[in-house]
């Protein structure tokens, strides 16, 4: 190598270590926020199917939003999201041909250092869901 090259390859790797290390943690910050909101949709989803059966059941009926919520609140606790932040609102529809409704909205915070200052902080992410009553 010669010698008015010493130090470059050092130099290089300095200037481009940042760069690769937010690349990377930017990854896994959008890894873990799309983990959060593809499983809130599948509760969602799921929320919305059971209401879907059970409208019409005596049995099932009158606590039906509630077991449907603590249903969703349930399966996202697998995620370690914050239950405080998540808002839950289901809505059900008059018989017949009615549709039960669920809305979720929770709001995520970026834990990555180097992503919070390229991220507005208090990131909403929303999941719905709609199944027509069978």
């Amino acid at each position: 190598m010669p010698r008015d090259q010493e130090g470059t390859s050092v130099t290089e790797f300095a200037l481009l270590t940042p760069v690769l290390l937010l690349l990377l943690m930017g990854i896994i910050e959008g890894g873990r926020i799309f983990t959060i909101w593809l499983t809130m949709e599948h509760h969602a989803r799921e929320a919305a199917r059971l209401g879907a059966v059970a409208v019409g059941d005596p049995a099932r009926e009158p606590t039906l939003v509630t077991t449907l919520e603590d249903q969703v609140r349930t399966g996202l606790r697998r995620v370690a999201i914050d239950p405080d932040r998540l808002q839950v609102a289901i809505a059900i529809g008059e018989e017949p041909a009615g549709v039960v409704d669920v809305h979720l909205r929770y709001t995520v915070d970026v834990i990555t250092p180097m992503i919070q200052q390229l991220v507005p902080p208090g990131f909403t992410l929303r999941a719905y869901s709609a199944m027509r009553v069978e």
